[in-house]
């Protein structure tokens, strides 16, 4: 009986050639686009599963809240991990990584590079993460402070090979021991490093500073024993978190102090990916919004496709009537005729399913180079994925062939005969649903396209909008270390004599990435009336945005000043007291009276505060990005800190000139390789997520539009079939093309209005939802939504004007002999 029923659908796939196209393609469309979204939420949601007892691992995390004023930090203090190990029997292993974001030059006899992905950390590291070892022994391979850790690419690159065990490697004149070589760090880890020091080097070298209550610079992990150990020591740290901090009253009693309140918050490892956007992270980590606009976009293009061929199965009952009728009449039941339709919708799909297989596998290399994602094209290894192919076909299939299949096999035998089956209630049942599908299907498709230009929208906002700096021409050179280029200023004067240099200047950060937060004091801020300096416990001391440099910082990046002067050589007192301060600072700090002059000094890391001045106010401009609004900064001289050179070049002869500077670099510097980058290349690659979403958010709507239409034309060619015995008597009675055109279309046209009126409100819904996430942003305005009216009324009507023309001007007198 099976095979009968399925030798039945392979004759009905040719012999209704156009429907089986329309019914198979869509379904391939939707199970294709399906499956490349599902490897896209799966590879999102994969980040740092890979380490043995994953959900047992947690990052330790500062969170405070002092007089409304949020702070929530990924890194804490040095001296963590120490004190709740001691304290914590639920701990099974911890571990500390440092990370210097300023390169170091490394070394070999014939190599040297700046190494920007470089960790240090506790010996302890392996024994909470795992990370496959190639060579060496990771249980001792950061006991020994002369140690290091490669990568297997990091270790080709120094010498030539991955088993460079026992080889010597430098810093500077500081030589370590290769002591174990590992796999690549994963894409899907939210850390990434190329080079691992023990962290005991780093305390050798700062020992106040690693375990210390100094700032918040390291990322503290722990593994638990168990979940309920976790439990544990989630509610332990709540209880102790005040002793922990040494959070101490006006009496020097550990109590809580009003106003403040304080958490060390436990962030599962497993989440931070998605759900990690605190202060210094290690990363851009992803949002999982994306994953729940993704997932249902993928809902809704397979419930797009599994609703054509319900509206298309259904439309076509007038084609199958007979055949039901004289299936009954040979002595079929109604499960028996249920069973064959429902047989061929699992038909349809599997031939879908396995295009849709095909095609996946071509795409993946696009798809990966589309999204920037490194999904593997093997898709039999991947059996998540082939159990839920598994089960969206069999989803999909009763979606797409359950009511049909019910609608046929309830056909009565002699009204079937007589092809009477289209009148009476399951008749009208019939057209409202398929009224309704249309409906919902375009309301889908008008909500993706609201979407897509809405996002396009922002996007566009983005890239075009002035962000208060001239981020275009600017060449920024790595510096190997910190304050470590003792000729700095003699290679930055070298630089200014190339005729194609404008301006140069050093930097502790660029725009685009994390500006440190440092203590800096304003006197101003405790000044009483009498001008005595009151005895607050702050003392003015606020933490704020610093960003180090020189005299010609503000005019290499093209910054404004709205009040006072700019920094200046001319100004000798200007390198050791002078502070160019945001507008953003201003406000905060009460200072928009005569802000030039006021008193200011930076604390942060001093033996004793640079005090000085204010002697400018710069205009806001966005040093990050635009999801958070501009924070105070504070510019000042301090070349100790530069770890940057940053150059702005003339438009001409920009290779040319890059040459020149390298070989004047080589000459001045021949111990560090010769790094750069561009300004603008950097700083937009902050948007790289939302460029990525938008891009392929655009792509799935176009799919879903495709697939949309397909079904529109399949019951428009069945509905103006129906209708030929009308359109005959229409022509001889006189109507014309147009009309008979109109006619036609009317009704398509009024189901797709309806269908904006019911994407409207969703729409506006989960794009100001996801709006919300950009201090800088568009309005949703009216005009998008009209716009994609006119935009889905125009794509509906191209779909079946096509139909409907050649059905109206066809010859009356064939169309009158109809059956």
């Amino acid at each position: 009986m099976i095979r009968s029923y399925f030798k039945v659908a392979f004759r009905n796939l040719f012999k209704y050639k156009g429907y089986s196209f329309i019914n198979i393609f869509g379904l391939t469309l939707g199970l294709c686009t399906s499956m490349l979204i599902f490897l896209y939420v799966q590879d999102e949601r994969s980040f740092d599963k890979m380490h043995d007892d994953a959900h047992l691992i947690y990052r330790l995390e500062n969170w405070s809240q002092y007089e409304g004023n949020e702070n929530h930090w990924a890194a804490t203090q040095g001296f963590l991990i120490p004190e709740v190990v001691s304290r914590y029997p639920e701990i099974r292993s911890a571990t500390r990584i440092y990370h210097n974001n300023t390169p170091e030059t490394f070394s070999t006899d014939v190599n040297f590079y700046n190494e920007k992905d470089l960790f240090y950390a506790d010996s302890t590291f392996f024994d909470v993460f795992t990370f496959p070892v190639l060579f060496g022994d990771l249980s001792t391979a950061l006991d020994d402070p002369g140690n290091i850790v490669l990568t297997e690419s990091t270790a080709r690159k120094y010498f030539g090979r991955p088993d460079p065990i026992g080889e010597i490697i430098k810093r500077g004149a500081t030589p370590f021991t290769v002591s174990a070589v590992i796999q690549d760090i994963p894409h899907n880890s939210h850390f990434r490093f190329d080079l691992l020091i023990p962290l005991s080097e780093f305390q050798r070298r700062f020992p106040q500073f690693v375990n210390g209550r100094g700032p918040s610079t390291f990322y503290s992990y722990v593994k638990t024993l168990n979940e309920e150990a976790s439990k544990n020591l989630r509610a332990k740290l709540d209880a102790d978190v005040l002793e922990i901090m040494n959070i101490r009253d006006a009496n020097g009693e550990i109590n809580p102090i009003e106003g403040l309140s304080v958490s060390i918050r436990t962030m599962p490892l497993t989440d931070i990916h998605l759900y990690g956007h605190a202060e210094k992270e290690l990363g851009n980590n992803s949002q999982a919004q994306y994953i729940f606009i993704f997932s249902t976009v993928a809902v809704f293009i397979l419930i797009i496709a599994s609703f054509n061929y319900m509206n298309l199965a259904t439309a076509r009952s007038t084609k199958r009537s007979k055949e039901v009728g004289m299936r009954k009449v040979l002595g079929a039941r109604k499960p028996q005729v249920f069973w064959q339709f429902l047989s061929e919708s699992f038909f349809f799909t599997f031939i879908a399913t396995l295009l849709a297989l095909m095609a996946v596998v071509v795409l993946i290399p696009s798809f990966n180079d589309f999204t920037g994602k490194r999904i593997d094209g093997n898709l039999l290894n991947n059996g998540e994925l082939l159990l839920s192919i598994l089960l969206v076909y069999g989803a999909v299939s009763l979606l797409s062939g359950l009511y049909p299949s019910v609608f046929l096999s309830n056909f009565q035998p002699l009204k079937a005969l007589k092809s009477n089956v289209l009148s009476g209630k399951g008749h009208s049942f019939s057209i409202y649903l398929r009224r309704g599908l249309v409906i919902l299907q375009f309301g889908i498709s008008i909500l993706l396209i609201i979407g897509a230009s809405t996002i396009y929208r922002q996007l566009r906002f983005i890239e075009k909008k002035d962000v208060g700096f001239n981020k275009e021409q600017v060449l920024v050179l790595k510096l190997p270390g910190r304050g470590r280029v003792n000729n700095l200023e003699t290679i930055k004067q070298e630089f200014m004599a190339d005729p194609s240099v404008v301006v140069a200047a050093p930097s502790s950060v660029i725009p685009g990435e994390r500006v440190h937060i440092m203590t800096v004091r304003v006197p101003d801020l405790v000044t009483t009336d009498a001008g005595n300096e009151s005895q607050q416990e702050d003392n003015g001391i606020r933490g704020m945005r610093i960003m180090s440099g020189d005299e010609d910082l503000a005019e290499v990046y093209g910054l404004q000043i709205v009040a006072g002067r700019d920094l200046s050589k001319e100004m000798v007192t200007d390198a050791t007291q002078g502070f160019l301060l945001n507008e953003a600072a201003i406000r905060e700090f009460g200072l928009q009276e005569n802000p030039v002059g006021r008193r200011f000094e930076y604390v942060y890391g001093l033996p004793e505060p640079k005090a000085g001045q204010i002697v400018g106010v710069i205009k806001d401009f966005n040093y990050a990005s635009v999801h958070t609004e501009v924070e105070p900064l504070m510019v000042h001289v301090m070349p100790s800190h530069a770890a940057y050179l940053n150059v702005r070049l003339s438009t001409d002869g920009v290779q040319e000139t890059i040459k020149r500077l390298e070989a004047k670099w080589t000459e001045l510097q021949p111990a560090a390789p010769f790094e750069y980058f561009f300004l603008d290349s950097l700083y937009d690659a902050q948007y790289k997520t939302e460029m990525s979403m938008g891009k392929t958010i655009t792509f799935f709507t176009l799919l879903a539009i495709v697939i949309a239409c397909m079904g529109l034309f399949g019951l428009a060619s069945f509905i103006t079939e129906q209708r030929t015995k009308e359109i005959g008597v229409r022509k001889v009675l006189g109507a014309s093309i147009s009309s008979i055109m109109v006619a036609l279309s009317k009704e398509f046209v009024l189901l797709v209005l309806l269908a904006n009126i019911m994407a409207a409100y969703p729409a506006y819904s989960l794009l100001n939802n996801w709006l919300s996430g950009f201090a800088y942003r568009v309005n949703i305005s009216p005009v998008t939504f009209l716009s994609a009216a006119v935009v889905a009324l125009l794509i509906a009507f191209i779909t079946i004007s096509f139909k409907t023309y050649m059905a109206a001007r066809s010859n009356p007198v064939k169309a009158l002999r109809h059956e």
